[in-house]
């Protein structure tokens, strides 16, 4: 296999591409709520450079690095997907009142996080996922 699939590049901007670079309103489109999910035997860090990427995005995103499989990640793949689901619903219910709009949820996932995050998302098709 000569190709291997890309899943983030840096490069920076072109002088021309700085003044037409489009900035998200965040006030009128809601919270975008970023959920890192680790791998096999993770830590709730493994993924945390990317946080700094996606401030740069976007200020006021929201972030939520799972910690429920921290302990075991050899349990069952369901059971590992609805202590993500438990933990998000719990971190919504906490940090985006009523008042407030949540208007996205994004998973960024590794390897056996990306398992756990399908078998969660049936459990969460209440949010904006």
């Amino acid at each position: 296999m000569d190709k291997i699939p890309l899943i983030f590049e840096e490069a920076p901007l072109q002088k021309e591409q700085v003044s037409t670079a489009k900035h998200i309103d965040s006030k009128s489109l809601g919270r975008h709520l970023y959920i890192f999910v680790h791998g096999f035997q993770g830590c709730s860090l493994d993924m945390d450079i990317f946080k700094t990427y996606l401030l740069l995005y976007n200020a006021s995103s929201c972030f939520l690095f799972s910690k429920s499989n921290e302990s075991n990640t050899t349990k069952d793949i369901g059971e590992l997907g609805q202590k993500l689901a438990e933990e998000v619903k719990a971190f919504i219910a906490r940090r985006f009142p009523k008042q407030e709009k949540l208007s996205k949820i994004t998973f960024l996932s590794h390897s056996l996080g990306g398992l756990i995050t399908r078998a969660a998302l049936p459990l969460l098709s209440d949010y904006p996922c």
